[in-house]
């Protein structure tokens, strides 16, 4: 299963998506405590800090989602 590294906009919002996705605590990233929403570079921050952590564990992969204003929205499946 792979890591989950959303935008980082809020905690009510992580948590919504975490409940409705049914993503176990252990796979959800969460980095807005230490850098608050720092817009559109919170998924490269997860990333780097995901990479970090998962580095030597195995095939590793993330699913990155971003979201914004207006409905838009984008994700992908990346393999590190």
């Amino acid at each position: 299963m792979p890591v989950f590294i959303l935008h980082q906009a809020n905690e009510f919002m992580l948590d919504s998506l975490q409940k409705k996705l049914n993503i176990p605590s252990e796979k959800m990233h969460r980095s807005y405590q230490k850098f608050g929403n720092t817009v559109s570079s919170t998924i490269p921050i997860g990333l780097k800090i995901e990479t970090d952590n998962l580095k030597g564990k195995g095939n590793n992969c993330a699913l990155l989602m971003g979201f914004g204003v207006g409905l838009s929205w984008g994700g992908v499946v990346v393999r590190f």
